[in-house]
């Protein structure tokens, strides 16, 4: 018996950094789904960068607070239960103004729900970087410059 193929999908988040602390989102109505980035999937023939920008416009409801996305790492995750290889390009950025403390928001369109989903986003502190596949090349980037990796 041989196996379906795996289906591509390309993913692009942003670690948005404010004063030693990272940008991430939790499901109100999902309580068991993982803190996670701002980010998502690429449309076709969307590129990563401009995927990043937008998906993270449209989670967190700010336009214009963004800063320029660097390019930091990128990875490929391989699901093989879902039959998924995820090209993953992960951007680095500044706010251009102080973003609050916590606000929440609707993705209206998410790719892993039927709904639109209310999430709460808030700053947390970069030493407290949960386990998750997505801190790993952030934390990679912090050991390269000499900054402090929590844990």
């Amino acid at each position: 018996m041989s196996l379906k193929p795996l289906k591509p999908v390309k993913k692009a988040y942003v670690y948005m950094v404010q004063r030693q602390h990272l940008l991430v989102h939790e499901h109100l109505d999902y309580p068991d789904v993982p803190l996670a980035l701002p980010g998502g999937t690429l449309e076709p023939g969307e590129l990563p960068p401009l995927a990043a920008w937008r998906e993270s416009v449209e989670e967190t409801g700010l336009s214009g607070g963004f800063g320029n996305l660097r390019l930091i790492g990128t990875d490929v995750q391989v699901h093989p239960r879902h039959r998924l290889k995820m090209d993953r390009w992960f951007y680095l950025s500044f706010p251009r103004r102080p973003l609050p403390a916590s606000w929440k928001s609707w993705e209206m369109d998410p790719s892993d729900w039927h709904e639109p989903v209310r999430i709460r986003w808030f700053w947390l502190p970069l030493s407290r970087l949960p386990e998750r596949s997505w801190t790993r090349v952030l934390q990679r980037h912090m050991r390269r410059h000499g900054l402090a990796v929590g844990r």
